[in-house]
């Protein structure tokens, strides 16, 4: 048993570098050689192995500690030194990494002390609940960094690496865990200080709970600053686009007296080069919208000279009334959908761009389709719509603020990829129309 416990311990023990290393690269990738990482690799394997010894051979937890704080710096030093990307990001990484080891540690030795029925002794012991414990630990470790790092980079991984404020937490959680070691490895230093350790436990949850709430506040403002920023551009557009259909106007009358007189004096030929030279402005326009909010007309009049620009068709339907929302968010919604679809046309040949839109007024609302081409099929992870472009960390925001101005207002975003277009469906209803109308 000894023999073939210590070959089991020594194969379990290469999981956990592996996991480290695979993660850290998955988040900061780097072009280091492969050997580097082996080398790196089997560093940490082995202060691991040696720090196990001493807590199985010895009852005092010095060592132990001492060898946890080196595993610690070992860890700091080869993270920050070998991968690329900024410090700050480098050690947020860290702190979810061994936040990710704590829980599964504590779980998986709640599990083989249920199941079992064991005293923490014969877990923290040389023996076969050993081995399952560290088997189990090593299992979740990598099943919950693989969720952590690969399924949800999103909302955990992007979303905490892009808050510099939140790095002094992670390294008081870091700090916090490192006496958090020889506790599990030793059951007599567990027993006589359990209240510490599950305290530092809820500490260190309570710090990664205020971290992510952090996170999640600077997200949201910095959300709120782009809505704001897209709606002053759209407004800007707006108001110049206004400003040239004025000048078209005024222009009119002008333009009619010059007809009139060359037909008067049959002058035809320069009837014609005089309108050709004069009316060079008028292709804006053409297919002009007219609705009951004039700051909708005006947007998708500027979404229809953008889209005449770039030589995509637009198509559209719109039979809706009332919008229902205000003007400011109407506006923000329809630039954000119109503008993903022509994102998406620029990468295709000419005749290949199309978009096409519908507001379809309907009993309990009103929906809105929009549908165009794609270049290349976009990805979907756990669910989720992920980018194809370079720039992760900015990219999103526009379905972002189509999927929160609908959401704010009771109603639903859905995306179908189909095989040669990909549509986006958004409902609005009119409870906020019944409401007003309540008061």
């Amino acid at each position: 048993m000894n023999v073939l416990g210590i070959l089991a311990l020594c194969l379990i023990y290469l999981i956990e570098p592996f996991v480290w290393l695979k993660s850290m690269y998955a988040i900061h990738p780097t072009h280091k050689k492969k050997v580097q990482f082996i080398l790196v690799f089997f560093g940490d394997y082995l202060l691991g192995i040696i720090k196990q010894y001493f807590a199985f051979n010895y009852s005092y937890g010095l060592l132990d500690l001492l060898f946890t704080v080196a595993i610690t710096i070992y860890i700091l030093f080869f993270t920050t030194t070998m991968f690329e990307n900024k410090l700050y990001k480098k050690l947020i990484s860290i702190g979810i990494f061994s936040l990710c080891i704590l829980i599964t540690e504590v779980v998986s030795i709640g599990i083989i002390t249920t199941v079992f029925q064991a005293e923490l002794n014969r877990v923290s012991d040389f023996g076969l609940l050993n081995i399952l414990t560290t088997l189990l630990a090593n299992i979740l470790l990598a099943l919950l960094c693989n969720f952590v790092v690969f399924c949800q980079p999103n909302k955990i991984i992007a979303g905490l690496l892009k808050r510099k404020e939140i790095v002094p937490i992670m390294l008081v959680m870091i700090a916090i865990e490192i006496p958090l070691i020889p506790i599990f490895n030793h059951s007599d230093i567990m027993k006589s200080n359990i209240n510490v350790f599950i305290l530092s436990c809820i500490v260190q949850f309570i710090l990664f709970s205020v971290a992510l709430y952090i996170a999640f506040l600077i997200q949201q403002q910095l959300k709120r600053v782009k809505e704001i920023e897209e709606e002053l551009e759209q407004t800007k557009k707006i108001m110049d686009l206004t400003v040239k259909l004025r000048d078209l106007k005024h222009d009119m009358s002008f333009h009619v007296n010059m007809i009139q007189n060359f037909v008067y004096q049959k002058e035809y030929d320069a009837l014609f080069q005089y309108i050709q030279t004069a009316f060079t402005n008028v292709a804006m326009a053409e297919d002009v919208f007219t609705l009951s909010d004039r700051s909708v007309s005006l947007t998708l009049n500027l979404m229809a000279q953008k889209a005449r620009q770039e030589k995509i068709k637009f198509t559209h339907m719109i039979t809706v009334s009332d919008f229902l929302l205000p003007s400011s968010e109407i506006c923000s919604l329809l630039s954000n959908i119109i503008t993903n679809a022509m994102e998406a046309c620029a990468q295709l040949e000419e005749e290949q761009r199309y978009v096409s839109l519908e507001l379809i007024q309907e009993p309990t609302g009103y929906f809105i389709r929009c549908i165009n081409p794609y270049q290349n099929k976009p990805n979907f992870q756990c669910g989720k719509l992920t980018t194809s472009k370079g720039d992760y960390e900015n990219h999103g925001y526009g379905l972002g603020i189509i999927k929160n101005i609908t959401e704010r207002n009771n109603g639903i975003t859905k995306i179908s990829v189909h095989e040669l277009s990909f549509e986006l469906y958004c409902f609005i209803p009119n409870i906020k129309r019944r409401q007003r109308h309540e008061f």
